[in-house]
């Protein structure tokens, strides 16, 4: 059954912007696909055992290969946007369902990415007590937000089923959150995160003595992490851009969705560059050791301060 939206009333539907979500694609996510690739293998090459942080890392490229799926999957055909098609209630069923589930594995991958993070600065730092508290402390913050963010984002309608369908949503009693305010709360604390994971161990960084080659891996993973920060800020301005009252027709092309794209895909790739820090030395294990003995034997005011 055709709906009263009509093609012209949704922005984004040329083949222009449906080729450039099809090529955002092509050049991120195989980038991320390599970057993890080339973890497992310099890990394998230096005989160093699997962590936590390398299955984060896996996870993280899984979901984001879930969103990706669910980008593509729901595309507008040449038809819709040639106008030979009309807009149905089938198609924003179709639509509203696949923005749903991309949703649920946005969070599951920024959960995953960033505990990744976290458990590469244990193995790293964790002989530090202002390492250790701090990522109990941030750890304890993304938990928090994961929850309140997923539960939220499960149950922004009531009943569940008025997310994706226009007739159940019409019906009376339903209740909806408001999407705009929803993305923004979620998103501030989200970069907030980020920014934090950037910042939290340049006091103990900057005093390591390691080689010009380790710092200048460790500089890169710093500005790649800050990018995907970059990143984030962008989707929010994005977001509250959107129009959702044509969302679930569109949605692929939106520009927020692209820069999505972007950022769940950098977050992959600045994983591996933070793994490249060791895996470049000849023994990684002797690197982190060269770090616990630096945080050990300098024991700087910032670890004083915690402990008295």
């Amino acid at each position: 059954m055709a709906t009263e939206l009509k093609l012209s009333d949704v922005e984004f539907m040329t083949p222009w912007y449906r080729q450039r979500t099809v090529m955002v694609f092509g050049i991120c996510y195989p980038l991320a696909v390599l970057a993890v690739i080339l973890r497992f293998v310099s890990r394998r090459i230096a005989h160093n055992e699997l962590w936590w942080d390398d299955w984060l890392s896996l996870f993280g490229l899984v979901m984001t290969g879930g969103f990706c799926a669910c980008v593509l999957s729901c595309l507008p055909s040449n038809d819709l946007i040639d106008g030979k098609q009309e807009i149905t209630n089938a198609l924003l069923v179709k639509g509203s369902q696949g923005a749903y589930t991309a949703e649920l594995f946005y969070y599951l991958n920024q959960l995953s990415l960033k505990f990744s993070i976290l458990c590469f600065y244990w193995r790293v730092f964790s002989s530090s007590n202002y390492m250790r508290t701090s990522i109990y402390g941030i750890g304890v913050f993304i938990i928090l937000w994961f929850i309140a963010s997923f539960i939220v984002a499960i149950l922004q309608c009531v009943p569940v089923q008025a997310n994706w369908d226009p007739i159940a949503k019409m019906q009376p009693g339903v209740k909806c959150v408001n999407l705009n305010g929803f993305f923004f709360g979620t998103s501030i604390p989200n970069i907030i995160a980020d920014l934090v994971l950037v910042l939290l161990p340049i006091p103990l960084v900057l005093r390591l003595k390691i080689t010009i080659a380790q710092k200048a891996f460790v500089i890169f993973f710093f500005i790649l992490g800050g990018f995907v920060v970059i990143t984030s800020i962008i989707r929010l301005e994005l977001i509250t851009q959107v129009n959702f009252a044509t969302f679930a027709v569109n949605w692929t092309m939106d520009n927020s969705v692209l820069w999505t794209i972007v950022e769940n895909c950098c977050g992959v790739i600045s994983l591996r560059c933070e793994r490249g820090v060791q895996d470049k030395d000849e023994d990684s294990d002797a690197w982190i050791r060269s770090i616990e003995a630096t945080v050990s034997m300098e024991r700087d005011p910032i670890d004083k301060c915690w402990t008295v």
